[in-house]
């Protein structure tokens, strides 16, 4: 009895010893290769993302840091760090970082570094680099608690199943044939469940048939639950990537029936569970209208065509129906799906593509703004040619005629409403181009009163202006045309809320503010400031609207009739000048914005008088003197004014007339007074030439408008004295008299 249980004990013991060792050779070696497969997969993952950020991203973020938009940066990078394992986002130029995300590691991360190419004018210009770093940590933990989960499971299941195998070799008889065979007809494939017979003590020490039909039988079980524990966990290997990706992905059968739809798409299209969406025609559901509301047939549908004709398509851009009847765009892909060589169905994966299609408006309106500028540069220069022969010409007119009164009268009006031109030409140029400009102490009121007569040009003359303005009011520290952008701003949105008929009230006070917060920044509004504010009679700011009025390129007019702009720039110019805003508004009734400055004590200003040149306030000059300048009426005007100076004078229109007189003339001349934009040749590269022959000649240079050189420029290639045009008489005069005294 115990040599028989001895035998058996011996082959239950070597049994559970091959178990146990290939069970365990079996755990790691699956362990090792899921972790590998697991370990390759993150990775790929890893590096999809960050090839993701250079195909998706990093076109757009090139554009906006051209812009020099540090804020939209700012906005895009916190969205892409949103992605798994992003560690570090950063942009940067030569200079300095424009926006960064997250803390930089080296060690364990994968990094790329894209330089940020922008095709300027038909040069592409590396502009800056943008650097992703992705880390890994992240995927190593994931594999260690992987690890110790399959080890541990797989450890308990092998030493369960190598006790149970040692309870049949000593518990199960071959008296029990009946039990394999009701075993084996109602066979269930569920973990742990297996043939176990008791079985008396068997005289012969080898294992006989019954033991044989035991093993085969219980070894099958085993083979049928892994695989159905195979096909299991794979099914929820495709759940979980479904449940996980960000792609809206739903099923169709060749009826065009949906048969499964993640949660990305049940989300998207506005339903609460997928139950919603299973065995319904998804091109009636979602895809039935066009964009423009006509009806799509589905015969025209590309979705129908993948499923009739089984040939994959790609959609950049179609509308889908939500299940509140609101539209979306989207990008899509269909492919089709084949079981046994025949065609079942087809799965489609589509993305809302609203943000994209925003970001490409925005980008068209930052080239209209340009544009503008560039309009506006172009306008500046040959205005600037034309009042600087106005203006001069004026003043010589005035010198010449003292002894009429009323034509003196005459000639001075002239003369103001030329310098008007002027500073308006300056204002026009600061608005549209970004220049820089250095506030000034400024009373309000007459600037405001200005800014009203500029602007009823453009308010129709249904609408009415009145301004109310208190007495003693302090002064602010502003730049006029930073002013003159604010009050244009509101007004023009005012003008468009009233539609052409109603009143716009302009007032502006002294007031303390408490325990009232900032429309835009939200900061709490505690102190004195100086009030300007502007309210229109009209129906009034929706509250979803009063949320979002102050964001860029923000509008509720339609397209090509507001750029999105008018509030944010009022926001950004108050408060870099340390002010705030305040906004009312109520349906039905009107709103009233109220610009909050802070004011300056001293409320005195020097007010510079323009002088008039006479012969009582110039001494008399001497000298040679060459005027070159493709504006006949400014050589003229030059010719005239350097004559009664007392200058000997040779004026001439073109460049090359003037490198001929140069080059005929024995005796140098003393000054040379050039425009830098001429045709054939410009400013600086006519002094390269006249140049080589006297370096000590001496240069006045000026413009009416050019982006491609300043003062700091024109003083390296030579020039003494710049001079924006238009140029006063009493200017020329003061920087001639410098060189010539």
């Amino acid at each position: 009895m115990n040599s028989q249980l001895g035998v058996r004990s011996g082959v239950a013991r070597r049994l559970i010893i091959y178990v146990v060792l290939f069970s365990s050779f079996i755990t790691l070696l699956t362990t090792a290769v899921q972790l590998y497969l697991d370990y390759e997969a993150d990775i790929n993952f890893i590096e999809e993302q960050l090839q993701e950020a250079q195909r998706v991203h990093l076109k757009m973020l090139t554009t906006t840091l051209w812009a020099s938009d540090a804020k939209e940066l700012k906005t895009h990078l916190e969205g892409i760090s949103q992605r798994r394992d992003m560690l570090f986002l950063e942009i940067r130029d030569k200079e300095k970082i424009w926006a960064s995300i997250g803390i930089r590691q080296d060690k364990n991360v994968m990094s790329r570094e894209y330089p940020m190419i922008y095709t300027h004018r038909g040069r592409d210009i590396e502009i800056g680099k943008f650097t992703v770093v992705a880390s890994l940590t992240g995927v190593y933990q994931r594999l260690i608690d992987k690890v110790w989960v399959i080890l541990i499971g797989n450890g308990i299941k092998t030493f369960l199943v190598a006790g149970f195998i040692l309870f049949l070799f000593y518990k199960l008889t071959t008296r029990h044939l009946i039990q394999i065979a009701d075993f084996t007809r109602d066979l269930d494939i569920s973990p742990g469940k297996q043939l176990s017979l008791e079985r008396k003590p068997n005289n012969n020490k080898k294992a006989d048939e019954l033991d044989l039909v035991v093993t085969a039988i219980n070894q099958m079980q085993r083979n049928v639950s892994e695989s159905f524990a195979a096909l299991k966990a794979s099914r929820d290997l495709v759940q979980l990537l479904l449940d996980s990706t960000a792609e809206a992905i739903y099923g169709i059968d060749t009826q065009g029936k949906c048969t499964f739809a993640n949660p990305a798409c049940v989300k998207l299209l506005g339903y609460d569970k997928v139950d919603e969406l299973l065995g319904q025609n998804m091109h009636l559901l979602i895809h039935h209208t066009r964009e423009n509301g006509s009806l799509y047939p589905a015969e025209e549908c590309h979705i129908y065509q993948t499923i009739k004709q089984g040939a994959r398509t790609h959609i950049d851009h179609e509308i889908i129906w939500r299940k509140n009847n609101t539209s979306v765009a989207v990008e899509y892909c269909s492919h089709p799906i084949y079981q046994a060589n025949e065609l079942a169905g087809a799965v489609v994966t589509f993305i809302d593509i609203t943000d994209r299609k925003q970001l490409r408006q925005r980008l068209l309106q930052a080239q209209k703004i340009e544009a503008i500028g560039q309009l506006t540069g172009g306008i500046a220069h040959d205005f600037n040619n034309i009042l600087s022969a106005v203006l001069g010409f004026t003043e010589l007119s005035l010198e010449i005629s003292p002894n009429n009164n009323e034509l003196r009268e005459y000639l001075n009006q002239v003369l103001l409403a030329s310098r008007r031109a002027r500073d308006l030409i300056a204002q026009m140029l600061a608005y549209s181009r970004g220049c820089v400009t250095e506030p000034e102490v400024l009373e309000v009121e007459p600037q405001v009163s200005e800014i009203i007569k500029m602007l009823r040009a453009s308010i129709p003359t249904t609408v009415d202006i009145v301004l109310h303005c208190e007495k003693d009011l302090p002064s602010i520290l502003c730049a006029p045309v930073h002013l003159h952008q604010l009050v244009i701003n509101l007004c023009i949105n005012a003008r468009d809320a009233l539609g052409g008929q109603g009143c716009i009230d302009i007032r502006v006070s002294k007031g303390s503010y408490l325990q009232q917060y900032c429309a835009s920044c939200h900061e709490l509004v505690a102190a004195e400031y100086l009030e300007l504010s502007v309210t229109d009679g009209a129906q009034g700011i929706k509250p979803e609207v009063m949320e979002r009025m102050f964001d860029n390129f923000f509008t509720t007019k339609e397209v090509g009739k507001g750029t999105g702009m008018g509030l944010s720039t009022v926001h950004s110019i108050m408060h870099e000048l340390g002010g705030h805003l305040l906004v009312k508004s109520k349906q039905g009734v009107g709103s009233t914005f109220r610009l909050l400055f802070p004011w300056v004590e001293d409320k005195e200003r020097e007010h510079a008088v323009e002088p008039v040149l006479t012969e009582e306030n110039y001494a008399s000059l001497t000298g040679k003197v060459l005027v070159v300048d493709d504006e006949v009426s400014l050589t003229r005007l030059a010719e005239e004014f350097l004559q009664s100076w007392g200058c000997e004078v040779t004026a001439v229109s073109s460049v090359q007339e003037a490198l001929f007189i140069v080059n005929q003339n024995a005796e140098p001349f003393d000054l040379i007074i050039t425009d830098y934009t001429m045709p054939g040749m410009n400013g600086a590269e006519l002094l390269r030439e006249i140049k080589r022959g006297q370096l000590d000649l001496k240069v006045i240079m000026w413009s009416g408008y050019n982006e491609e050189i300043d003062e700091e420029q024109a003083r390296e290639f030579g020039v003494d004295i710049y001079l924006n045009k238009p140029v006063r008489p009493a200017q020329l005069f003061e920087a001639v008299k410098s060189l010539l005294a």
